[in-house]
This record gives structure tokens, sequence and C-alpha cells, in this order.
């Protein structure tokens, strides 16, 4: 794999428009009907009570005569979601309810624009009946499994890191069934609290931490068969590595160099399981890695480790959309019927090319997998949130995506003091105006609502409850128009970078400075662009930085649009 020095690249094209997706039926039929919503999901970080299901006065006594009401508490604590020990039943607990506090709080939440519960503790969603009763939609919770399941495995079969909060490896089998069981659970048992569109119940994953096992690289059995997998029926669709078979000039021999009869000779390049982190030595130096004579190897063989990085990313929300399929299939055996969908949420930061590739994130995979997505527009001043939204309003239109905004503010005393700029968070907030957002979830840190944050309160308020107001009528409908710019995300490059030095100025202030000279743009991923060579139909310009490493069917595409 040759490399390209483009430090900036503008062509101009005429050409037809781009071809249609295929996206499943069900996916364009939630699309549909959770635009239709009178309103969207708008959710703080917590349920209206705490972990509690109602206001309930008073601690759990586990020595209550009642052996009743003993059973529906142990029934509470269902961690894995099978519902081992019967299902909680909020109306069987016999402790007390201020409903004079919970008419406060739930007026409170109609104030702040809040409608739907999210995360809390481990058992918030079971208030989602609740809120539906008082015409709310419910809970969506942060769903975690796997947790204490074997860990990734590097090359060599060393065992990698174990998270808190984390799924182990993506490819152990318990860890697979764990997540099957769970979703089902949640589904089935849970999902009359679950904010459901129809039929279709939605959870969501155990935000970024629950996928930061994804930072190791994983060699877990069966992590070899699967990369074949992905070599013969996702990324090349050829029959053999040697033959294109698919006539789209693509073969695994012609990118890597090798001399292959077969997909079952294909070895996935080994690197080490922290393999874009460098290290220290004694001295305090930096060395470029723990394992230095192994993951240089990423410089011999580029075109392997490239493919390696591509199956990596692919298959964090593969793990999901499986896991999903199988867990729908389940809860309709047990008699319930529709669909349920966990949707990943993937690291915040996945936008910069170092750590999008390090964390196994793919803004295209995520997409085309994935029928929710997650967008962060929380800064006012950062050029990655333009770079976001250059990704959803494209990618969500054309692959039936909803998009949940993903908005954390860090105020206040316990935050030093950020977003205490003028109308920091308003700026912020106010970017959900003109993109396709179809709901927020609101990570407020600060819970100082009554003492010294009364403007940061007063404008998360207004823009929660305008998105609220004119989403059903507009905003569910008001995508914006396709601009003529593309900017081509450094996609491979990026893999080649030690983790966080990227050198982000280019690429981030190259968007920030299109914003500022309001030219709207649109980010292509190398991903669709090597898969779908229509990617490009239809923009005048396009804006390459800081792609040093590319591949040779990336260049042809871009001679091509020349």
């Amino acid at each position: 794999m040759k490399t390209m020095k483009a430090a900036i690249c503008v062509v101009i094209l005429c050409a037809a428009g781009s071809l249609a997706a295929e996206v499943e039926a069900w996916r364009e039929e939630l699309y549909r009907d959770w635009k239709a919503l009178p309103e969207p999901p708008v959710t703080p970080y917590d349920g209206p009570f705490g972990g509690n299901a109602r206001a309930f006065v008073g601690e759990i006594d586990w020595n209550h005569p009642d052996k009743d009401a003993v059973a529906n508490w142990k029934a509470l604590n269902d961690y894995p979601h099978t519902a081992k020990n019967g299902v909680y039943d909020p109306a069987k607990d016999p402790r007390p309810i201020n409903t004079e506090f919970e008419e406060a709080v739930l007026e409170d939440w109609r104030r702040m624009g809040y409608n739907c519960a999210y995360k809390g503790g481990f058992f918030t969603f079971n208030v989602g009946s609740f809120l539906k009763s008082k015409g709310m939609l419910g809970a969506i919770d942060q769903t975690l499994f796997g947790q204490n399941g074997p860990p990734p495995l590097q090359f060599d079969g060393k065992p990698g890191k174990r998270h808190r909060e984390a799924c182990g490896s993506f490819f152990d089998e318990g860890n697979f069934r764990a997540g099957v069981e769970a979703i089902t659970g949640m589904g089935h048992y849970y999902g009359k609290h679950l904010f459901t569109v129809r039929d279709h119940k939605l959870t969501c994953s155990w935000d970024e931490v629950g996928l930061r096992t994804r930072a190791q690289m994983d060699y877990r059995y069966p992590m070899t068969n699967e990369f074949r997998r992905f070599l013969r029926e996702v990324w090349f669709q050829d029959e053999s590595p040697d033959r294109d078979t698919n006539k789209d000039g693509r073969t695994y021999n012609s990118f890597t160099g090798e001399s292959l009869k077969s997909w079952d000779e294909v070895v996935p390049l080994p690197v080490s399981l922290d393999w874009t982190m460098p290290a220290w030595n004694k001295d305090g130096s930096v060395a470029f890695s723990a394992m230095p004579e192994v993951d240089t190897r990423l410089f011999d063989q580029p075109a392997r480790y490239k493919l390696l990085v591509d199956f990596h990313r692919y298959y964090t929300f593969e793990f999901f959309r499986r896991i999903n399929e199988e867990a729908t299939k389940r809860m309709n055996e047990l008699g319930t019927p529709g669909r349920v969908t966990c949707y990943p949420f993937t690291q915040h930061f996945i936008i910069w090319p170092g750590a999008n590739q390090r964390h196994g994130n793919s803004f295209y995979w995520y997409h085309r997998l994935s029928a929710v997505v997650n967008v962060e527009h929380c800064w006012p001043d950062a050029p990655v949130m333009n770079l976001n939204y250059a990704i959803t309003d494209r990618l969500a239109q054309k692959f039936k995506n909803l998009v949940m905004g993903w908005v954390w503010f860090y105020f206040g005393q316990e935050g030093f003091d950020m977003y205490n700029g003028p109308h920091d968070i308003d700026r912020a907030m106010a970017r959900i105006i003109g993109h396709q957002v179809d709901g927020t979830h609101h990570w407020l840190y600060s819970p100082r609502y009554r003492s010294r944050d009364q403007k940061q309160r007063l404008q998360i308020a207004y823009w929660q409850n305008f998105f609220k107001t004119h989403y059903s009528h507009y905003l569910a409908h008001a995508a914006p128009l396709k601009p003529q710019i593309a900017l081509l995300m450094p996609d491979t490059t990026g893999c080649f970078y030690r983790y966080f030095q990227y050198p982000k100025q280019d690429f981030g202030w190259t968007a920030e400075a299109f914003q500022n000279l309001q030219y709207n743009f649109h980010l292509i991923t190398e991903e669709e662009l090597e898969l779908d060579p229509s990617t490009l139909d239809g923009y005048k310009v396009l804006y390459v930085v800081g792609s040093e490493w590319t591949g040779p069917v990336i260049r042809r595409r871009i001679e091509d649009f020349v």
C-alpha cells in the first residue's frame, strides 16, 4: 500500500445523484414512526426518583414480615435481566410513597423539558411505566452485560485487562449470550417500562465505558474466522483472495502483496493488546510501544494492518447487531411481539481518527449497522461538533438512523466553572436546530439546580422545550440540504498515529474554517468511499487534509472524481 501526500486537494465535479442505500424494512418503519411521535425523547442522566420506580419513603427492609414483599424486592436485583427471581412490581412495594414530592419533581421535569428517564442506577428503568402513566415516554436503560466475562486475548494468548462496567471479549460466546439474554429480558420482562416506538422497544449500552474493552486488539477465538468472513463477505466480496470475482477492481492479494489462494490462508496481523499506546522508559522518556518488535509491523505491512483495523472497527457494531437480532427472535418466541434494540454508545471522542481506530469505532459502520446513533453537540467552541454533524446529517438520511444528541455539561463548582461563559450552553444546544436530531440524552453533572447554576439551568430548559415543541411538525423533517463540499476523513492515516497524537488542528480547524465561512460540508469516510463508488456523486468540491496514508482504491476514487 503506497502513501499519498495530500495536504490540500480541491477539485470540481458535476455528477448525478448518489445510489440509494439498502436499508432493512424494519429500520425504515422505525425511522418513519419515530419521526411521527408528538415529542422526541429528552432525558436527564437519571430517573425522577433516583434509582427508584416511585418516590418511596425509606430503605428496603429485608426483615419485613411480609414475605411476598421481600420476594418482590429480591426480584428487583435482576442484574442479568433474566427475571430469575421474578419481575419486580412497584405496585407491590409496601413502602409509603411521597406523592407530593412526585408531583413536584415531575413538574420540574416538565419545565426542564424532560420526558424520559435514562440510566441512573442499575434498575432506574422500572420508573418507565409510571412515567408513561403521566403522559411521558418511559425509560431508556443503559443495559450492562458480560462485564465479568473472559477478557480479550493478545495474539500470543496473554489475557487483556478487565474494565469495570464493560463487557468482556466481544468474541467470547458467553459474553455474547449474556448480551442476548439481557436484551431479551429488557424487551420481554421489562418492555412495559421502555421507550417504545409502536412495538419497537429501545434501550442503550452502558455508555462508552461499556465498550472500553474494544481499546484492546482482541484475538480470542473465533476472531480469525470472523476476520476471514469479514474479508470474504463484507469487504472484498470475492470467492478467493486472488480472484476479483465481483469485478470491482479489488482483491486481497493485490492490496496486501500476498499470494494466497484461499480465505482460510489469511492470518490477522499480530499486534499487541495496546498497540496504539506509547510506553514510558524508566528514565521518563517515551518509547514507541511496550512491544516495539511486534507493533512496528504495522509499518512493515501497512495493508494487512489496515484490514485488521477495518475489521476491528466493523465488529464492534456487528456484535450489537447480532445481539439485537437474536434477542428480538427470543423475545418473539417468549410471546412478546415487535422488536427490541440496544443501540451502542460509542466513545465520545470517536471523531479523532487515532482515537477512533483504537476504540473500534467507525462512523460508517455505526450508521450502517445500528438503527440509532449518538452524536455530541455539547461544546460551544469545539470544531469536533461541526465534524460530528457533518457525518450524521448525511449518513442518517442514507441509512435511516435516528440520532440521539448527547449533551454533557460539567458546570458550576463541580466543573471548575466550565460552561459559565456567555451563553455557553445556549450556543451548544442551539446546534440541534438545523441538524438531524431525534432526541437528546443529557448528562448533567451538576445537581445544584436551585443554587448557583440558575443561568445554565434556564438555558437548558429553553432549548429542550424548543426542541420538543417544534420536533413533530418541523424539526423531525427538516434535515439540511446536501452541501456541495465534501471533506475526506483521514481514517487510514489515523491508524498510524499513536493514541491521541493525531494532529487534530489541521483536520478539526479546517472544518471550523468552513463553518465560520458559512460553507456547509459533509464528512466522507474512507470506508464508504472504498465500498461505494457513488459516494462522491453530487459534490463539487472535495477537500482532503492530513491523509498521508491511504489505499489505492481511495486514490482511484479521487482520480475519478477529478
